[in-house]
């Protein structure tokens, strides 16, 4: 919060209006006086459950008027850094005859475990895969910063 005007601004507090989706400690916040282009600042811990805007009221006293302003914060939410996240590394690639082999490490940056991993070439040109030793290479369930070597 700023005061831009030429005269103190009295009495400032910024109270998070109530509102769905999200929760909001604490219930409010109390600056006190602003002189002529000072600034304070508050923090306040908010934990959405949607994407939604909050909205802040900031209230302050001039004299003996009192004067009101809403703040619209919009939440938006980005990527989420819970989920599975499988990363490959360390892949090598050796002539085998007529045949590459690929043999690989996958692993779980993520912080849940991540179901059902398979891993297997294309199936279209220009990779074919063959027998043996195996066309897919089933891992299953790789827990979080679990890894597999596959072949």
């Amino acid at each position: 919060m700023a005061n831009p005007r030429s005269n103190a601004a009295s009495g400032v507090q910024v109270i998070p209006q109530g509102g769905s989706g999200f929760t909001v400690t604490p219930e409010s916040a109390f600056i006190g006086t602003l002189k002529p282009d000072a600034s304070g600042t508050v923090a306040f811990n908010l934990t959405p459950a949607a994407e939604t805007n909050v909205t802040f009221q900031v209230v302050w006293r001039n004299g003996i008027n009192t004067h009101t302003a809403d703040l619209v914060l919009p939440v938006a939410f980005g990527e989420d850094k819970k989920r599975a996240d499988p990363v490959i590394t360390n892949v090598e690639v050796v002539m085998e005859g007529d045949l590459c082999r690929a043999t690989g490490d996958v692993m779980n940056a993520g912080l849940e475990p991540a179901r059902s991993v398979v891993i297997s070439p294309p199936g279209a040109p220009p990779a074919t895969p063959t027998d043996p030793p195996f066309r897919v290479y089933v891992v299953g369930t790789l827990d979080p910063d679990d890894i597999s070597r596959s072949r």
